[in-house]
């Protein structure tokens, strides 16, 4: 399947994922593409990227996962937009409109090694983590 959750509303993107999880619990192997790797890492065990026609990157999602680290992560704090940026290992971030800054890392981190090496360990809640394949 090309792209199966592009332009379905919520509940159809749902109905969609039941599909494939049972038909997963039945033995069947199903290949989509998607650049959404939430869906990816919610339905997959397995995952290949292909760039110009050639395999960059294949193997188990969690081995990829853990291999490639956290490049952005999403969090709520008390914190000013002055001091989230000068966190340590944060090249960028940027306050969204619904208070949740969405900060980009200079080097692939675990999320666990991103709140022990930052001072706001207890004045921060992470939301969202995102990886970077």
């Amino acid at each position: 399947m090309d792209e199966p959750f592009s332009e379905l509303d919520p509940v159809n993107v749902e109905i969609i994922k039941e599909v494939i999880l049972q038909e997963k619990k039945r033995g069947a192997t199903i290949l989509f593409s998607d650049h959404d790797m939430s869906n990816v890492e919610e339905l997959c065990d397995d995952v290949v990227m292909i760039n110009n026609g050639h395999i960059v990157l294949n193997g188990a999602v969690n081995d990829v996962r853990n291999n490639f680290g956290l490049t952005r992560l999403f969090i709520r704090t008390g914190l000013n937009l002055d001091n989230v940026k000068n966190l340590p290992g944060v090249e960028n971030a940027i306050l969204q409109n619904n208070g949740i800054y969405k900060l980009w890392l200079t080097t692939l981190v675990t999320e666990k090694k991103f709140l022990i090496r930052s001072p706001m360990e207890n004045t921060c809640k992470l939301l969202i983590k995102s990886h970077q394949l």
